[in-house]
């Protein structure tokens, strides 16, 4: 891979930002770059997309995954978003992929998150 693949992980919990890290630098080594972003207002000021994005749905108090998704859609941006939550999906889910089409919702409290997200982000890459 020439390119490294770029991954927004969009949360307010610094320690789950830093294990999903953890995650991802284990199996995707130097072929990936991360970008932190704990609030709406430092994701907006990014010069530039990322190529995926993991967004946590309750960001803050006014903002929430679904407001972050359209600012992204707005600049652009047309891949695919992992939104993870700690809330019910089931209604969720239905409702982001009927708005945006390539968003996946996890929960996570999933026992199988990580994988879930390697997955994901493997059928990017």
């Amino acid at each position: 891979m020439n390119k490294k693949f770029k991954i927004a992980i969009v949360d307010d919990n610094l320690v789950y930002m830093n294990n999903v890290k953890l995650f991802l630098d284990e199996e995707f080594g130097e072929d990936i770059e991360i970008f932190f972003f704990q609030n709406f207002n430092q994701l907006k000021k990014a010069d530039e997309l990322s190529d995926f994005y993991i967004i946590d749905y309750n960001l803050e108090d006014d903002v929430n995954g679904v407001d972050v998704i359209k600012s992204l859609k707005e600049k652009g941006f047309d891949g695919t978003v992992i939104v993870v939550t700690g809330e019910d999906t089931a209604l969720l889910s239905g409702r982001l992929k009927m708005m945006f089409g390539k968003c996946e919702l996890l929960q996570k409290s999933d026992i199988y998150l990580y994988k879930k997200i390697i997955k994901l982000i493997e059928e990017q890459i």
